[in-house]
Formats: structure tokens, sequence, C-alpha cells
């Protein structure tokens, strides 16, 4: 396949929204290129009409491609394949009447995936948080704690698992560290605003900083979310900045290293896995959190309403997507 047609759909992509941010542009890619792909094997070709696939003019051949079983895509895959697509042609003319018919299978799936949500049971994925609570996932990290005792460890591995499980179990972030900068010197918002960051401020205060992120835009001004970590925390980047000295890796630095989203995602897997056999995402130890809050509560909207506060998310998400009912 001519990987250059991916490079023109970016490109108007782009074009018809101006402020789409970079992961989000990683993730089109993704999703055009396996596309593209399933695209060509089927018709063995990949003609365009004013740079976009012509085959995307037939949308009952791509709707039925994305229903088949052979990809075996969940709805909300299926949305967001055609949340990509309905992007790409919704200001060229020539697709006009394949955009409404994409618009109809969109808004369809939308309806399905609110019933689905709805009734909160929990996905198979989701089946392993029931009984999990977050004073197990604290215990859990003790594997790794242990790893990093000793005056000359330079287990440096270890001592980032626990800093990014303390601050998932505390801080129930989404994939945010992945970016961040761990830094001895606070990093102004004129120079750095889209900067994500913990700073060393001294031994007992360590500052994390939000200033972009999934609902956060630093181009439209929003503002930036400070959070001083707990003592947990902030043992724990003490511990990791020693080690890093060790290894000659000095402030500031990259907190993970140069990684992407996804790799972070593996990355954080593992963090519970050998203990305690829980491959657990971002996601679902946001999820646990929220159980707990919940149960913790009975439900009580003044709890809610923190507990989403602190998951940097709307009181609707919440309902629909983070309390799971066993």
């Amino acid at each position: 396949m001519d990987f250059a047609t991916i490079g023109l759909s970016l490109d108007i992509l782009s074009f018809n929204n101006r402020s789409i941010k970079e992961g989000t542009l990683k993730t089109y890619r993704q999703n055009l290129t396996k596309l593209y792909n399933e695209i060509y094997l089927k018709k063995g070709e990949l003609e365009l009409l004013n740079n976009i696939p012509i085959s995307l003019n037939d949308p009952l051949f791509v709707i039925g491609m994305l229903d088949g079983d052979s990809w075996g895509l969940s709805l909300r895959t299926k949305k967001n394949y055609l949340s990509v697509i309905m992007s790409l042609v919704r200001n060229d003319g020539d697709y006009k009447d394949a955009y409404l018919v994409y618009t109809d299978r969109f808004n369809e799936l939308k309806v399905a995936i609110n019933k689905v949500e709805i009734e909160q049971k929990p996905l198979e994925k989701e089946e392993c948080l029931e009984g999990i609570t977050i004073r197990l996932l604290e215990k859990g990290l003790n594997f790794h704690i242990k790893k990093t005792k000793g005056a000359d460890n330079k287990d440096k591995e270890s001592a980032l698992k626990v800093v990014l499980g303390q601050i998932h179990i505390s801080e129930v972030l989404r994939n945010e560290p992945c970016n961040m900068i761990l830094t001895d010197e606070y990093l102004s918002q004129e120079e750095f605003p889209k900067t994500n960051f913990i700073w060393d401020k001294n031994l007992k205060t360590k500052l994390m900083v939000i200033r972009d992120n999934k609902v956060r835009n630093a181009d439209k001004g929003d503002i930036a979310k400070e959070v001083v970590l707990n003592k947990q925390c902030n043992t724990a980047i003490n511990k990791l900045i020693q080690i890093y000295k060790r290894n000659d890796i000095l402030l500031p630095t990259r907190l993970c290293g140069d990684i992407s989203n996804s790799t972070y995602t593996q990355l954080i897997k593992t963090i519970w896995g050998e203990q305690l056999g829980l491959e657990l995402t971002s996601t679902l130890i946001r999820k646990v959190y929220a159980k707990e809050v919940n149960v913790k509560n009975n439900g009580k909207i003044t709890e809610e309403l923190k507990a989403c506060d602190k998951l940097d998310h709307t009181l609707g998400t919440h309902t629909k997507n983070y309390i799971l009912h066993f």
C-alpha cells in the first residue's frame, strides 16, 4: 500500500480540524493504515478522488467491512473508525451522500453504546477488578520497593515502577506520566505551555503540573492542574532521583524516557503483573478507584462529584463508564 495516501488523508484531517492534537493524529494514522490495508486487500487498489480513497464513497461496503466477523471490532472501535472517516470526508461535496450514511450508522452505534454503558455490566477485561482495592494495589508495590533497597542500588526500572504505581494509585491519572518531565526547577507557563511535569521542589515536596491532556488544551488557555503529591509519591520520587544519579541521569529528564503512549500502557501492565497476576491499565486503575468511592459512600452525589474532579471527567462519563456493578 502507498503510505503517501495516508499522508494525504492526515493532511486533510489536520486542515479540517486546526486544533487537532498530535496524539489524535497518531491514532488516526493507525486506524487509517489498518482501514486502507483492508480496502486494498479486498479491492486490490486505492484509487483516489480528491486525495481520498474513492472506496470511502461506498459506505455500504465500508460499513459492511467494519461490521464483518473477520475484524471482530467492538461497538466503540467501529464508532472510532467512522469518526475518522466522517472527519475526512465531511467537507468534500463529492462524498456528501456517503457522509450522511456514515452519520446515520455513527448515531446508531452511539445509541447502542449508551445502552450498554447504562447497564454498566463489567466487560470481560474488567471482570478481574472484582475484589481489587486500592489498598491491595498499594501492597502490591512492595514487590518493587524491595528491589530498590540498598545504598548502591541502581535498579531504575523497579524504582520507576514504584513511582508510576504510587502516582496512578493516588492521583488516578490517565497516561499523562508517559511524557512528563521530572525537574528540579519549576517550568514556566510562558516557556513550556504544553509541558506536563513533576517539580522536585525539595525533599519533602513534589508538585505535579498537568497543562495539556485529554481534557486540557493549552492552546485554548485551559487552566493547568497542579497537585502536591502525597508522602508515598514523594518518597518514591526521592528514591528514583537517587537511583537516576547513580546511573548518571540528571534532572531535568523525561520521567519514563522517550516512549510512546502504547509502550507506556504495556509498562503500566507490568507493575502488578508479576506480584498479583493483574495486567492493569491506567483506565482500569481509575475504575477501581471509582468503584471504591461509589461503594464506600453508597453513591452519595457529593462524593461522586469529588471523584469526578479527581478523575478529570464529567459526571456523565463517570456514571456511564466508570461505576461498575459486579
